[in-house]
């Protein structure tokens, strides 16, 4: 039965330059719940013999979390070179393949993957280009898991209500992905500790905030330092949730 292809807003939409000058600055961001990895791993019994595509990969954040957790091959794709450049110094090319391409061509070879997986980049992404992009590189059935981290950490600038309007926008998309009644969407919370640099780190990690020689650099530097002074601690626990949307689509 032909499944229904989903047209989206963003057909035509080039994101990469964005996150030029950001590569060297995801070093400071948290990581995906290790629960989610594990409960990704043991459903479709990812092992060492197995081949996870990562696709909009970044520096590698995802790819090296699952290969960690199972052993598992990697063919990272991610457009931007400068993060393909970080991603190479950062994971192993013993278990790791990184291709310069894009989420709706990504030069894999045909059914050859075990698991799709994307780490906070499903909103970037075409989404009919990529459905059919996924039923060509997967092994059936296609099997896709669809990661965003939020940050939940109570701040003087924040209304943790925005993160769980999100996260059912983001579910309501990845249903008509999916087209399907078997999408499972599962919340995963844990903590990572932040002290004053990491914090301004993270925050400059932003594809909105600016680079070092942008106008308002210094200004946006000061602010994220007056958010952490805020907690009136050295260190604070930020939480996050890994929001994770998986199933088949063929």
């Amino acid at each position: 039965m032909d499944k229904k292809i989903v047209h989206d807003a963003r057909d035509c939409f080039e994101p990469y330059n964005l996150f030029d000058g950001k590569a060297a600055l995801y070093k400071y961001r948290a990581n995906y719940s290790n629960e989610c990895i594990e409960y990704l791993c043991k459903k479709y019994r990812i092992t060492s013999s197995s081949t996870i595509a990562d696709i909009g990969g970044g520096t590698g954040i995802l790819s090296k979390q699952f290969h960690d957790y199972s052993g598992c091959q990697i063919i990272l794709v991610e457009p931007n070179m400068e993060m393909i450049s970080e991603a190479k110094s950062q994971i192993n090319d013993n278990y790791a393949k990184i291709i310069c391409s894009t989420a709706e061509e990504t030069q894999i070879p045909d059914s050859s993957t075990d698991l799709i997986v994307v780490g906070t980049a499903f909103h970037w992404f075409e989404m009919n280009k990529f459905r059919e992009e996924c039923i060509r590189i997967g092994k059936k059935p296609v099997q896709v898991a669809l990661l965003r981290l939020y940050n939940f950490v109570p701040d003087i600038n924040a209304d943790n209500s925005s993160d769980y309007h999100s996260i059912d926008s983001e579910a309501h998309r990845a249903k008509g992905f999916f087209d399907n009644d078997n999408m499972t969407h599962k919340l995963f919370f844990h903590d990572e500790v932040f002290d004053e640099h990491r914090f301004v780190g993270e925050r400059l990690s932003d594809h909105n905030a600016p680079n070092k020689l942008d106008e308002g650099y210094d200004k946006f530097v000061s602010d994220a330092k007056k958010a952490f002074a805020y907690f009136k601690a050295p260190i604070i626990n930020n939480v996050f949730i890994t929001s994770c949307m998986d199933g088949d689509i063929e």
